[in-house]
C-alpha cells in the first residue's frame, strides 16, 4: 500500500516539473531524450508486460486492452489535445484562449496513468514500479510542454497554477478512485484498459513528436534504452 501512495506521489511531482522549473527549463535535447524514454518505456510496457499479466486473466482482456487504445486515440482526435514540445507556432496559437478547457483530454490522460499505476501494483509490485518509471518520463516533457504553452498564450501565475493543478491532480484522482472502489477483482480488464491507453500515448503520440521533431539521436537512443529497460527488467526477475 505505501509503495503504491509513493509512487503516485512521485507521479504527481513529475506532473508538476513544468511548473517548478518553469523558470530554467531543460534544454529541447534533454526534452527530446526524455520523450524517447518515455515512448520507449510505455509502449514496451503495454506491450511486455501490462498485456500478457491482462490476459492470464482471460481472453477478453485484450479487447479490453483494444478499446483503451480507442477511448484515448477519440479523445486526441476530437478534442486535438496532448501538445509536446516541438509544436510550431501556430499550433501552439490555437490554445492561447481556450487551452484550460481543450486540455480535457490530456487531463482524461493523466487520470488514466494514475488507473494504472494502481492496478499495476495489484498485479505484482515491479510491474508497478515499471508502470510508474515510464508514467514519470512521459510526465516531465508533457509538463514542460504546458508550461511553454502557457508561457506562449500569456497565462498569468494564477491561470498557471490551476493548469497545472489539474493536470497533476487527475493523476491523483485516478489512482484514488480506483483505490477507493477497490475493484480488486476487476484488476486485469483495468490494467489492459490502462495499458492500451499507454500503447497509444507511447506508440501513437510520444513516437510521432520524436520522429517528426528531434533534431538528433540521443531520442532515438533514449526510445531504445526505454524499451529495453522493461524486457531486462523482465529476464533478470524472471
Amino acid at each position: 500500500m505505501f509503495i503504491s501512495v509513493f509512487a503516485v506521489a512521485l507521479a504527481v511531482l513529475a506532473s508538476l516539473a513544468g511548473w517548478l522549473l518553469s523558470r530554467s527549463p531543460l534544454s529541447k535535447r534533454s526534452i527530446q531524450i526524455l520523450i524517447g524514454l518515455g515512448a520507449g518505456m510505455m509502449t514496451s510496457i503495454s506491450l511486455t508486460d501490462v498485456l500478457p499479466e491482462a490476459i492470464e486473466a482471460g481472453e477478453s482482456a485484450g479487447i479490453v486492452f483494444f478499446v483503451g487504445f480507442c477511448v484515448v486515440f477519440l479523445l486526441d482526435y476530437f478534442q486535438c489535445t496532448h501538445p509536446h514540445e516541438g509544436h510550431d507556432d501556430a499550433h501552439r496559437h490555437e490554445h492561447s484562449k481556450k487551452s484550460v478547457w481543450n486540455f480535457g483530454g490530456l487531463y482524461i490522460h493523466t487520470f488514466f496513468d494514475g488507473v494504472a499505476i494502481i492496478s499495476a501494483f495489484w498485479i505484482a509490485p515491479a510491474l508497478g514500479i515499471m508502470v510508474t518509471t515510464g508514467v514519470i518520463l512521459h510526465q516531465i516533457p508533457v509538463s514542460l510542454s504546458l508550461a511553454a504553452i502557457a508561457q506562449h498564450s500569456h497565462f498569468d501565475k494564477r491561470q498557471k497554477l490551476w493548469l497545472f493543478a489539474m493536470f497533476a491532480g487527475s493523476l491523483g484522482l485516478g489512482s484514488l478512485a480506483l483505490s477507493i472502489f477497490s475493484l480488486g477483482n476487476l484488476a486485469p480488464y483495468v490494467l489492459a484498459f490502462a495499458g492500451g491507453t499507454l500503447l497509444y500515448i507511447g506508440a501513437s503520440d510520444l513516437l510521432p513528436e520524436l520522429k517528426h521533431h528531434s533534431k538528433n539521436a540521443l531520442g532515438v537512443v533514449g526510445f531504445f534504452v526505454g524499451g529495453c529497460i522493461p524486457i531486462v527488467s523482465h529476464l533478470i526477475g524472471g
